[in-house]
């Protein structure tokens, strides 16, 4: 049986996204040192206010 992480990467108000998206990394990086065969993304197309990264563009 194969094994695999499936990250849904949802914003964290508290946190960087830069600071995010290390703890993202290092999640992978355990996964793939326990033997996981596998790592997915999820995808929020429609989730503005949940999505995994903060608008970049202001008004």
């Amino acid at each position: 049986m194969d094994i695999g992480l499936f990250h849904q990467m949802w914003a964290s108000p508290g946190i960087a996204d830069k600071e995010f998206f290390a703890q993202t990394v290092a999640d992978v990086q355990l996964v793939e040192t326990l033997g996981f065969e596998s790592c997915s993304f999820g995808e929020h197309h429609f989730c503005a206010s949940e999505g995994f990264l903060r608008p970049i563009v202001g008004s």
